[in-house]
């Protein structure tokens, strides 16, 4: 979000240069600098004890591709707790790990996406009201269902080039996470 007027004193910001960071909102009334903040979100590729993987349809997100769970990062939860949350709520699985793959910044909609992989066991895909449809495919197949969905496309893809390692990090990670009901 590129700020136009101070969110503490209501003024307008002049574009201010600050060291390195380059022109930057700036209120003179404040003594404040209002950088630009992207929206954090993750995107996570559920994966079961068979090696399947959840592919969602969400309409309004997009009508003819599979997607993964997404969801945006609320103030005072961690992105991994919010990776745990989502996938839960969207279609029911309760992982039991997860690792953090990589992110992806995406400048036309203002987002930080941190991708994760988590694992869970296989259960009946239970759907929130914002999931259409969704369904356990076999990892190796799931990418030609992935295609229109880069970013989801890319977790799957980098899933498949080491599923042993992504496991292994999401074990050793385990101590670090929430506590899990």
């Amino acid at each position: 979000m590129l700020y136009k007027f101070c969110p503490e004193c209501g003024k307008k910001l002049r574009m201010r240069k600050m060291w390195d960071e380059g022109e930057v909102p700036f209120c003179d009334g404040c003594d404040i600098a209002w950088y630009e903040h992207p929206a954090p979100c993750i995107i996570t590729l559920a994966v079961n004890q068979f090696e399947e993987v959840a592919l969602l349809r969400q309409d309004y997100i997009m009508e003819n591709n599979y997607v993964l769970v997404a969801g945006y990062i609320k103030p005072g939860e961690t992105a991994e707790e919010t990776a745990f949350r989502e996938v839960e709520e969207e279609i029911g699985v309760k992982l039991d790990s997860i690792s953090r793959v990589r992110s992806f910044a995406i400048p036309e909609k203002e987002l930080l996406m941190l991708g994760y992989v988590g694992f869970g066991d296989k259960v009946d895909l239970n759907l929130s009201t914002e999931v259409d449809s969704a369904v356990w495919v076999p990892a190796k197949e799931a990418l030609e269902k992935l295609k229109g969905s880069e970013i989801a496309y890319r977790i799957l893809e980098a899933y498949l080039e080491d599923p042993e390692g992504i496991r292994r990090s999401a074990d050793e990670k385990r101590q670090f996470l929430p506590e899990r009901e």
